[in-house]
């Protein structure tokens, strides 16, 4: 299963969202003091030219199914724990305060744990990974 923005097993908080790096700190001001909540008007994960960050509420017994994403990731568990599963199938469980980067690595998200868990993510674009010329999948097949 998928993690929705919102579903019986999470919700996604959408915190900041910049679609240029280096960001302008003084976006309101450029856009004439209109503020635009730039996280609610893209649907996409990833900002291909800037910067996402998010909270991830996570229910027992959600999965993230493998994927891998076009960023640098930078998480910090905040609430609980989570087990990460890589590619070769290693497992890392995650607690409190446990920092985690995915620098464009195929990976799954499982809280296995009796209680809720809250990650926070900062993604940053980065260009995909190509191997003897083929761009790496950011989903399974």
């Amino acid at each position: 299963m998928i993690l929705s923005p919102t579903t019986g097993t999470g919700t996604v908080h959408g915190v900041f969202r910049s679609d240029e790096f280096p960001v302008h700190n003084d976006a309101d001001v450029r856009a004439k003091g209109e503020w635009t909540d730039t996280v609610v008007k893209h649907g996409t994960l990833v900002a291909n030219e800037g910067a996402v960050s998010r909270v991830y509420d996570l229910a027992p017994g959600t999965i993230v199914p493998f994927h891998r994403t076009h960023s640098l990731d930078i998480g910090v568990v905040l609430k609980g724990s989570l087990t990460l599963e890589l590619e070769n199938h290693e497992t890392v469980i995650l607690k409190e305060g446990d920092t985690i980067v995915q620098r464009g690595t195929w990976h799954e998200w499982r809280n296995q744990s009796d209680g809720w868990t809250r990650i926070m993510f900062v993604l940053l674009a980065a260009h995909p990974i190509e191997v003897n010329g083929n761009v790496l999948p950011t989903t399974a097949a």
